[in-house]
């Protein structure tokens, strides 16, 4: 049963600071940015006890980092690229949370996550990526594309439990295309996450599981990232 203003809260507000530089000559292009926001009133989900999540305007929170991306031309063919994100992500004001299987609530059966970091938020993350390009005749171009993006741990459930923690990883991907040289067609092959990395992308606790446990045990569910797949993909254009 919903209860009378579940449903009701008030807008969030953020202050936001950034800097940034940006950077091209020749081959080269760099770009970097230096940011923090402050959150005052941060719409968050709230368990209601039952099986509920309602939104409330329940946290305060600050983020801050730094992101850089840069992009060199090798020679007329190679071209290297790659991105670096650090994230650093705390609730100042968050004592509401709710709280995960064993953990000893506070007042007002909430837990308290003032000073923690948020879910799904990895302190480092990135990318690089390879790309080369080469004509085979008049007609014809041959495309290599080689690709990686990591990230460090981060926990994978809203309410922090840190037995749903992922683990820092690299994903490897390419891709080898063969085209029109004015790019009217091209077949290519796919490869994602080539090293077939289990990823975990959103977990959490199944509703009732401790009911049906008799407070003995939980049960989890959990979202992940697509294993090791490779495609064949053909494109046409009129």
């Amino acid at each position: 049963m919903a209860r009378p203003g579940a449903f009701q809260f008030d807008r969030e507000r953020a202050n936001n600071l950034e800097a940034g530089l940006k950077y091209k000559a020749g081959a080269l292009a760099f770009n970097l940015s230096v940011y923090r926001t402050d959150y005052d009133d941060l719409q968050v989900n709230i368990f209601d006890g039952t099986l509920n999540f309602n939104v409330r305007n329940a946290a305060g929170a600050r983020t801050q980092g730094v992101e850089a991306d840069a992009r060199i031309a090798v020679t007329d063919r190679l071209t290297l690229s790659g991105a670096v994100a650090y994230l650093d992500f705390k609730f100042t004001d968050f004592t509401s949370g709710q709280c995960f299987f064993q953990q000893v609530p506070g007042p007002g059966g909430f837990c308290d996550y003032t000073g923690k970091r948020n879910a799904l938020s990895p302190r480092w993350s990135g990318n690089a990526n390879a790309d080369f390009r080469q004509p085979l005749t008049d007609a014809l171009k041959l495309g290599i594309n080689l690709n990686m993006d990591f990230s460090s741990s981060f926990i994978a459930s809203a309410n922090l439990d840190p037995r749903t923690r992922q683990s820092g990883f690299a994903r490897l991907g390419a891709r080898i295309a063969l085209a029109a040289d004015d790019d009217r067609w091209e077949v290519a092959l796919v490869g994602r996450n080539l090293t077939n990395q289990r990823i975990l992308q959103q977990a959490g606790p199944l509703p009732l599981s401790t009911t049906i446990t008799r407070g003995g045990g939980i049960a989890y569910t959990g979202i992940y990232d697509r294993p090791r797949n490779i495609a064949l993909a053909f494109n046409l254009r009129f």
